[in-house]
């Protein structure tokens, strides 16, 4: 397939406006009866469209941004002015809309092996940054902003209306696009640029071209600045990359950071999965958070508030996250109307693993990690404190509710700074526990395998990016990090420019389980954790020891004709023949895996025992010289899934020394927040 495209920018009018040649082969075996295209930018077109009504009900704060749109009529939409074959045929009449999608029907079949050439002309109104597109100021993103085929396959066109959280699917192509724009702006595109050449009423054009892609994205901004870096380290010594960061002029000392980060992706990516194979990559740092980041080949953007604090890692999180999506959307073009999860969750993992390595957490008393990270909770989510009928809102009465640019539910600074993306010292893990919690927020809501338009209001996020991560963590400690690293690298190796789906993945996994771990039951291990709806609970319910004394009583004599054995005095004092112990464990959950079993006891001695996990619960019994100290099923924290880590284990004593500095470190923070709340009237 490839893709001739000429089209111009409007600035004043927030319009572009273009013509397009596409070649599309037939690679199928069956004939296509007609052609379909995504007309994206109608999902901002009106209160109704499929896109808006998708918008959850609790979803407060894009329902207010719906509302703006509709005082301000800042819409957008696609305008279709002519659709022809290249023979002269006009197929414009035939063609029929229907909110996001374009049907034309054709004049004769395309056989199998076939293709077809098709011109359309169109007109894009950019809508205020709504999502993933649109206009703010002086900033463009263009992107979905043509009339894009669909997929054929054998049973024909993989197309569905543009959902809210659905994303895109595409078939690969080649890619030459000129683009024109005001002087003023700078411009940049997926592929590589050519020579700019002036034109007529101050407008500037250039060329773009790109290879063994599946869609084309650009922006345009007249404040903006360009920082540039070219990478050459690792893999990438005979083929160098070179990094380009869009950035408004108050984020210059964001250069190195985004810069920075980029490289890690590279360098990861470079040596574990598959080294980048494009020469350059494009960073849009959208101006103050708009937009929320986004994935286009060669392209991406971030979304940062005007202003965050050095020890915030939400930079480098935001910038790794889109970069992976150059393998697990651009690389390995998944579908991601069906299967959402093979780009976003996959993509989380890898994102959070690439985190763990280039920014470990800073040493230091985790005290003083603890005190900034309650700080940081204040100022992302606020401080309300019932009193009788009033509710004392800190934010509120600072006045920080809102900013210019959107509503905040909670936050004193006026954006969400989530405190799980902090350098704080002493404390690590930051990435993987705010995953968990999401997942575990809604864990049994949906599979991970479910089609984008099929999850329960709220629960999508929580479970495509967060329980993906979550399950790949889980299975990568069952069968070690570098097996499933190799389980990707021949997963994008394998699959590289095509369109695997869900079962190739899963099944790319299996056999990495299968080597890894023989006595795995590996088909049901894999399917529970990304097929079902059961959550993973193993807990120790309970641990107790007693003391063994000799039997006493009348034992039954050993033969017939003997008569009982009298053990009815009482035993020698302090003479104890050992403890008896018992522990019982339990799966509250529903997903059934083999769990590994750890009792200590006082003297030492350890035992280890593996229970199946078939049953809901399992005891064990012991006698030894000593009695147990504790128990703790999955000792190794192998089951990362797990909901509840805190019924993992039990000691036969309570330990209440340990929760003392927990303790008076909060009773610190709310005699502080009461004093704070107290001075303000």
């Amino acid at each position: 397939m490839s893709y001739d495209i000429e089209a111009s920018l409007d600035p004043g009018r927030s319009l572009v406006s273009g013509r397009e040649t596409i070649v599309y082969r037939n690679a199928t075996r069956s004939p296509m009866q007609d052609l379909k295209f995504h007309l994206y930018p109608n999902a901002f077109s009106n209160t109704h469209s499929t896109y808006m009504r998708g918008i959850s009900w609790s979803d407060e704060t894009t329902l207010a941004r719906l509302g703006r749109m509709a005082r301000e009529g800042s819409w957008g939409s696609m305008k279709v002015g002519a659709v022809r074959l290249s023979d002269g045929a006009d197929l414009t009449s035939r063609a029929i809309i229907d909110d996001t999608v374009m049907s034309v029907p054709l004049p004769g079949p395309v056989p199998p092996g076939g293709s077809v050439r098709v011109e359309v002309e169109w007109e894009t109104l950019l809508p205020r940054t709504f999502h993933r597109m649109g206009r703010w100021g002086g900033h463009f993103d263009i992107m979905q902003w043509f009339p894009k085929l669909a997929v054929f396959t054998d049973t024909g066109w993989k197309i569905y209306p543009f959902y809210r959280y659905s994303e895109f699917f595409a078939d690969f192509g080649t890619f030459k696009v000129t683009l024109s724009a005001p002087r003023e702006y700078v411009v940049e595109a997926t592929g590589v640029p050519g020579e700019t050449r002036d034109g007529p009423g101050g407008t500037r054009s250039v060329t773009y071209r790109a290879e063994d892609v599946h869609d084309f994205a650009w922006i345009a901004d007249r404040n903006a600045l360009i920082a540039r870096r070219v990478y050459r380290g690792g893999p990438y010594a005979s083929a160098p990359v070179e990094i380009v960061y869009v950035h408004q002029p108050y984020r210059r000392r964001m250069v190195p950071v985004i810069l920075g980060a980029v490289e890690e992706g590279l360098r990861f990516y470079g040596e574990r999965i598959l080294p980048y194979p494009y020469p350059r990559i494009v960073v849009d740092d959208l101006p103050m958070g708009l937009g929320g980041g986004m994935e286009y080949p060669m392209l991406f953007t971030t979304s940062m508030a005007w202003f965050l604090p050095r020890f915030d890692t939400a930079p480098q999180e935001v910038t790794l996250h889109e970069f992976g999506h150059q393998y697990w959307y651009g690389i390995v073009a998944t579908n991601e109307f069906e299967e959402p999860w093979l780009d976003e969750g996959v993509n989380s993992y890898v994102t959070r693993r690439i985190m763990e390595r280039a920014y470990p957490p800073r040493a230091g008393r985790t005290a003083d990690g603890l005190h900034a990270y309650i700080a940081a909770r204040l100022l992302d989510e606020g401080l309300e404190a019932k009193l009788g009928p009033l509710t004392l809102d800190l934010d509120q009465i600072l006045g920080f509710r809102a900013t210019p640019f959107r509503p905040v539910e909670g936050g004193l600074l006026g954006y969400p700074v989530s405190a799980f993306f902090l350098d704080l010292p002493g404390m690590g893990d930051g990435g993987f526990l705010y995953s968990k919690q999401a997942y575990a927020a809604v864990a049994r809501d949906n599979p991970i395998a479910t089609p984008s338009w099929g999850f329960r209001p709220g629960s999508y996020t929580g479970i495509v990016y967060d329980k993906t991560d979550v399950a790949l963590e889980t299975l990568g400690r069952l069968i070690g990090k570098d097996e499933l690293d190799g389980a990707l690298r021949e997963y994008v190796r394998r699959f590289r420019f095509t369109h695997p789906t869900g079962e190739d993945f899963l099944t790319v996994l299996r056999e990495a389980a299968a080597r890894a771990r023989p006595g795995l039951d590996t088909r049901s291990c894999v399917d529970q954790l990304f097929n079902g709806t059961g959550r993973l609970d193993f807990a120790v319910a309970s641990l107790r020891s007693r003391e063994t004394n000799e039997p006493r009583g009348l034992l039954p004599a050993p033969r017939a004709g003997l008569g009982p054995i009298d053990r009815r005095a009482a035993p020698v004092p302090g003479k104890l023949a050992g403890y008896e112990t018992e522990v019982i464990v339990a799966r509250p959950g529903e997903i059934v895996l083999p769990v590994d079993l750890l009792v200590r006891f006082e003297n030492g001695e350890q035992v280890r025992e593996t229970w199946d996990g078939r049953a809901t619960w399992k005891r064990f019994t012991y006698e030894k010289e000593a009695r147990a100290a504790s128990a703790v099923v999955d000792p190794e924290g192998l089951y990362a899934m797990d909901l509840d880590r805190n019924n993992n284990s039990l000691t036969l004593d309570s330990h209440r020394a340990a929760i003392a500095p927990l303790v008076l470190h909060w009773l610190f923070w709310v005699q502080n927040d009461l004093l704070l709340a107290s001075s303000l009237f």
